[in-house]
């Protein structure tokens, strides 16, 4: 009997993890980056982010920033909903490919809790909308 508790969790966070979103749900998910020193970062006008981890992110943009910039990451969900953010800094950057710089950024050591979180949030939704879409990029 003690070996099906731990079975019987692990199934009911499977299902949890299965858990269809509500009409209207993909859309009200949003990321931005916004960029400065102090605090009142500037939101970027266009970014691409290219690579995102615990750890940090690589991101590109038609906007210049200097090594050593403040960079913070906001997740929204609604308005309901508090937002997720991550500082860094920016600690890499390459001459524009195609018109646009690439910069990579480190997290601050104390937002690597709210970077999973931020992770989890979005590959949660990368997984619904494949389900959902089965055609779209991998």
């Amino acid at each position: 009997m003690s070996d099906a508790a731990p079975g019987r969790e692990a199934a009911e966070r499977r299902d949890s993890d299965r858990r269809q979103p509500e009409e209207g749900e993909a859309q009200r998910l949003a990321v931005y980056i916004l960029a400065g020193a102090g605090g009142d970062p500037e939101p970027l006008s266009s970014a691409e982010i290219i690579n995102l981890s615990h750890g940090g992110l690589a991101f590109a943009t038609p906007q210049e920033i200097g090594l050593n910039t403040g960079i913070r990451l906001v997740l929204t969900a609604d308005p309901a909903h508090q937002p997720l953010m991550v500082d860094g800094e920016v600690v890499r950057a390459s001459p524009p490919v195609l018109s646009d710089y690439q910069y990579g950024v480190r997290f601050a050591p104390e937002f690597e809790e709210v970077a999973t979180h931020m992770i989890d949030a979005l590959l949660w939704r990368r997984s619904w909308w494949q389900r959902l879409w089965p055609f779209g990029r991998r």
